[in-house]
């Protein structure tokens, strides 16, 4: 799973109201990349009034290969709120990312494998939106990154999704999207196995940690920010009856 597929599996298992009940409104991520170092919208994960994204370093060899994943079909990720109903700008709801694949021009069908064995969403967060305004987690996410001709599956924590939530007949769009968490060494050294090891030498000259993830007062975990957009669609299979 995540070869190629841009498939994810996350552990957070979120239970914002609406979970398992009454239907899902989907959407789909048609754009996505790496923000850019101190990109506004970008969470400030360390505290010091700026926004954090150690893996902008990687934003110009990453973000070509993900956006001609996405445009291939081969990596699709499908938002859906459970339990937010239209106009989608004020609520409590569950929010899912799975992936999937298009059976036809705007219809998506829900990868089995991004469900459990009960029907529920592996990548799930907890979400609310006030006037449009929405934020969801944190929990944890896993994003399978196209570097090189290959995939970095970067298991990330306390990952937080902001942007303008909406519901209209079309399904859920999200506006000015973004998935913001961290990685820690130990994570970041597992997903790097799959890289060549003359490659491996080169990420500390690429890649800064910048945050003290057990408060001992040295960077031991790295930043990351996606951006992203999401216009409404058709998603079948999820929720699951």
């Amino acid at each position: 799973e995540g070869e190629g597929e841009g498939e994810g599996e996350g552990e957070g298992e979120g239970e914002g109201e609406g979970e398992g009940e009454g239907e899902g409104t989907g959407g789909h991520i048609h754009t996505a990349s790496i923000a850019g170092a101190n990109a506004p919208g970008c969470a400030d994960l360390t505290n010091d009034g700026v926004p954090d994204n150690s893996f902008a370093a990687l934003a110009g060899f990453a973000n070509g290969p993900m956006q001609d994943s996405i445009n291939s079909g081969s990596l699709t990720l499908l938002p859906v709120a459970v339990g937010l109903a239209a106009p989608g700008t004020d609520g409590n709801f569950l929010l899912a990312l799975l992936t999937g694949e298009e059976i036809e021009a705007g219809i998506f069908e829900v990868d089995p494998e991004a469900v459990d064995e009960n029907g529920e969403a592996l990548i799930s967060f907890d979400a609310v939106t006030n006037a449009g305004d929405m934020q969801a987690g944190p929990d944890n996410f896993v994003l399978n990154l196209p570097v090189m001709d290959l995939q970095l599956e970067l298991q990330l924590t306390n990952t937080i999704i902001t942007g303008r939530s909406s519901v209209a007949a079309d399904g859920l769009s999200i506006q000015g999207g973004v998935i913001a968490g961290q990685i820690s060494q130990e994570d970041l050294d597992a997903a790097l196995v799959v890289v060549p090891e003359e490659f491996r030498g080169l990420v500390p000259l690429l890649l800064t940690p910048d945050i003290d993830s057990d408060g001992n007062g040295s960077a031991d975990a790295y930043s990351l920010c996606l951006l992203f957009e999401s216009a409404g669609a058709t998603v079948l299979g999820f929720p699951v009856e």
